[in-house]
């Protein structure tokens, strides 16, 4: 009887160490994921703020030397939109939280792309010249203060629920809620 009781031990040992295991993988590509995520949101991020940085330092550039500004399609903006597109995918799944800074984002966006457009009618305007100065800013620092965001929500783990999905066998759920 004790043979059997040694074997019984071993395999509940043995039990312990693999889903031991399974969880530690898990947790680390989950990690690894989500890091992921985060590297590509703030890539996104970073690759539209500087398209957007340069599209109004050329329009800034045109204006002061008489000319009309280019139109968005100039600034790539296919591919900003399809970028949008992704990284508000990204948000939406992955890092809710980061909604308001990207709200903001947007209105300041619209406002940058207004103050400019009131340049364009009257370049030397210095108010309107500072009106879109002020705007830039307070879009660069949107900008930075989203990607600060993204940094600190993968930080913080933001998101607890889980973003790969779950390899464990169904009896073994409950085992691991317990865990």
């Amino acid at each position: 009887m004790s043979t059997l009781a040694a074997v019984f031990a071993v395999l509940i040992f043995a039990a312990a160490a693999g889903l031991t295991t399974v969880r530690i993988i898990e947790r680390r590509d989950t990690r690894a994921h989500a890091a992921a995520l985060a590297e590509e949101l703030y890539a996104l991020v970073e690759s539209f703020d500087q398209s957007f940085s340069a599209y109004f330092a050329r329009c800034r550039s045109v204006l002061a030397e008489g000319g009309a500004v280019a139109p968005l399609e100039e600034a790539g903006w296919r591919e900003m939109r399809r970028d949008s597109a992704r990284a508000r995918t990204l948000v939406g799944l992955y890092f809710p939280t980061l909604w308001p800074q990207v709200k903001r984002t947007d209105a300041l966006l619209s406002q940058a792309a207004a103050a400019l457009r009131r340049l364009e009618v009257d370049e030397h305007d210095a108010g309107r010249v500072r009106g879109l100065d002020r705007a830039l800013s307070e879009l660069t620092e949107a900008m930075e203060a989203l990607k600060g965001a993204v940094v600190m929500a993968h930080r913080g783990g933001e998101s607890r629920r889980p973003v790969l999905p779950r390899r464990l066998l169904p009896g073994l759920r409950g085992v691991r809620a317990a865990a």
